[in-house]
């Protein structure tokens, strides 16, 4: 036994190895305020997307307080999370995303975005308009759904 526990690799915070790629975490957060929802506009690989704002999950940072770093880091938003409300997987190639998005409430509704690698912009944009922009991943009407049922159960999309 303690011959195998030598072999083992260090915890590298993801799941790795040979030929295989590695699991992240997300956490986004819905904040809505008259009608509109709040999107962060992403731009990656000559791209240029909408997505709601978040980001990885650090090494033993608790979901809620990777989700008030990154709403904080990106938008200069203190947040309270609320309830989980979906959840779905991300999995392309060597990729493979968990991506846990949470309803957000903020006191103040104003904020300044932190342009960075990816990040270009945010903006409040119509729930009813999702299906007019690039929005990813492509989950605008299961998160209208949700946000019509307050009291809804968690959604598990699977891999979208």
């Amino acid at each position: 036994m303690k011959q195998l526990l030598r072999d083992v690799p260090p915890d590298t915070g993801g799941v790795e190895g040979p030929g295989m790629g590695e699991i992240g975490v997300r956490v986004a957060g819905v904040l809505v305020a008259g009608g509109k929802v709040l999107l962060a506009r992403h731009r990656k690989r000559g791209r240029s997307y909408w997505v709601l704002p978040g980001g990885r999950v650090k090494f033993q940072e608790t979901l809620r307080e990777a989700l008030g770093r990154e709403m904080h880091e990106e938008l200069g938003l203190d947040v309270t999370v609320g309830p989980l409300i979906i959840v779905h997987d991300f999995v392309r190639g060597r990729r493979h995303r968990v991506n846990l998005v949470f309803r957000v409430e903020a006191a103040a509704k104003d904020f300044r975005v932190s342009r960075g690698r990816v990040l270009r912009d945010a903006r409040w944009v119509d729930l009813s308009g999702l299906d007019g922009i690039d929005f990813l991943p492509p989950i605008a009407k299961h998160l209208r759904s949700v946000l019509r049922r307050p009291q809804a159960k968690t959604l598990y999309l699977g891999n979208v």
